[in-house]
């Protein structure tokens, strides 16, 4: 449940801050850090407080984190000429960088944990070797996306070559799919819910991407395609 209540807040989050990211995004970042700082404290130092503890989980699970790489994704699936492009294009590079200032908090928490999982690296199922290879695999990609993002290194790179760069963020998005199934998929079969609930919106997340994406490759496709009619006599 907390994972989609992250992503309805991760796509309220960005039409909140479309302005701000657009006017003021330095002091985004830095409220984005700040708000990544405390939750691996308070995921270090736990309150008494309910919601409290609600609210540093989808942060240091990485679920809101997640909820605006989504959105990220979305937007780029969506027709240049539609209102979602439209409002939040602007803003892509922006939010991405939110998204991996807040994920760079959930990283930095488990990279202990991962390395000691490391230690006793035979002994782990296969599933969860994979998980940490692929997390490895997504903390490279994380840094090389979320530097060239930033307006002054994109100015330095040019236009084409900052463009296939960011393709990248197609296997990176994918890779997180594979990084939660590796931890995910074993609970889930084992009977627990939540991590079954959790793993079902992903896939689903993932599905809805996929089948937008299909759909904008076939208009381009048919939009490049020369009309051709028939000629009556």
């Amino acid at each position: 449940m907390s994972l989609i209540v992250s992503l309805v807040t991760a796509a309220a989050l960005a039409l909140v801050l479309r302005r701000p990211l657009s006017t003021v995004s330095a002091s985004c970042y830095v409220a984005a850090a700040l708000l990544g700082a405390a939750g691996t404290y308070f995921t270090l130092n736990p309150q008494p407080f309910p919601a409290m503890r609600a609210g540093v989980s989808v942060i240091q699970r990485g679920q809101l984190g997640f909820g605006l790489f989504a959105v990220v994704m979305f937007v780029g699936a969506f027709g240049k000429d539609s209102a979602v492009y439209g409002r939040l294009a602007p803003v892509r590079a922006e939010l991405s960088i939110v998204a991996s200032i807040l994920t760079i908090g959930h990283f930095a928490l488990y990279l202990g944990n991962y390395l000691r999982l490391l230690q006793g690296l035979l002994g782990l199922p296969p599933s969860v070797v994979s998980s940490l290879a692929v997390a490895l695999v997504l903390l490279v990609l994380l840094t090389v996306l979320s530097v060239t993002s930033l307006r002054v290194v994109k100015k330095h790179m040019g236009a084409v070559g900052w463009k296939r760069l960011q393709r990248l963020a197609y296997p990176f998005f994918a890779l997180i799919w594979l990084h939660l199934l590796g931890f995910l998929a074993v609970p889930a079969s084992h009977g627990s819910m939540p991590a079954l609930l959790d793993l079902c919106t992903y896939t689903l997340v993932f599905l809805a991407y996929a089948a937008l994406r299909i759909r904008q490759a076939l208009i381009a496709r048919e939009a490049r395609m020369p009309h051709t009619g028939r000629v009556g006599s």
